[in-house]
């Protein structure tokens, strides 16, 4: 699979007088089902352009994206970004991305709504059905929110909360939490522990351990090296586009490139 950008912003073109930039070259990489894999390299490595094609934000100019669900084939790299949260793949991006006017619960609801719900048709017919989808929703936020090891109260005890006024990890948890909301098979995180303290560190480490035990995979790109070590069973090594070493994170970190790269 590979990925390149124009100067001028385009892709896929070499017009005259534009240069293209390679930011993914011809990487193959696998993700086993029920694990936890980190991908590690420096800023412009590819890491996040290889999320964007993942998670169909961007179209690989060549290759393919294969994610197999229930025993059948899809093909990511033909798909819409809605249609591959369907198939089960959720994504954590980098940064914070919640709707800020809308309260603790509102932001958390808006996960568990189904296609139907999503018309006014299904609200304005389906009355009964909808207020039943709603008291699902309101049992579902509770359950998650009180089996979560180390969750801040504020979540549980404010949901009414507007989720602007939550610090920024509390807000990075908040977007976590939708995660085990939006029932996905695959849930991809960039850089989950960016900018976030010690303990909500912890608090992150202790979710994706519920993820595997709950048979979720987890693909995250992260620069705590201690974190990874903590967490990742396998871990992948990014540089110019390219995938230069894998394996288990002890034998990642012991290779001299990635050593000082990171000052391990």
């Amino acid at each position: 699979m590979s990925k390149s950008f124009a100067l001028n912003g385009s892709s896929r073109s070499r017009y005259a007088g534009n240069e293209i930039i390679p930011v993914v070259q011809d990487l193959s990489l696998n993700i086993q089902r029920g694990t936890v894999t980190a991908l590690i390299g420096g800023n412009g490595a590819g890491k996040t352009t290889l999320f964007n094609m993942v998670s169909g934000l961007l179209k690989p100019d060549k290759g393919t994206i294969t994610y197999i669900s229930n025993e059948k084939e899809h093909e990511c790299h033909l798909s819409q970004p809605y249609e591959i949260s369907r198939l089960g793949i959720g994504r954590m991006f980098q940064g914070i991305r919640i709707f800020e006017k809308l309260t603790i619960y509102e932001n958390l609801a808006l996960f568990k709504f189904n296609i139907n719900s999503e018309s006014p048709f299904y609200t304005l017919f389906h009355k009964k059905a909808f207020r039943l989808l709603e008291k699902d929703i309101q049992t579902s936020i509770r359950d998650i929110l009180e089996k979560l090891p180390g969750t801040d109260n504020v979540f549980l005890n404010d949901l009414n909360k507007p989720a602007g006024k939550l610090s920024y990890a509390q807000q990075r948890l908040l977007s976590m939490i939708g995660l085990f909301l939006g029932e996905y098979d695959l849930i991809l995180m960039d850089e989950p522990t960016s900018g976030i303290n010690y303990e909500s560190i912890g608090d992150i480490r202790s979710w994706i351990t519920k993820f595997m035990e709950i048979g979720k995979t987890v693909f995250l790109i992260e620069h705590n090296m201690n974190f990874v070590k903590e967490i990742a069973d396998y871990c992948h090594y990014m540089a110019s586009g390219k995938i230069l070493y894998s394996g288990q994170p002890k034998e990642v970190f012991e290779n001299a490139e990635v050593r000082n790269e990171y000052l391990i």
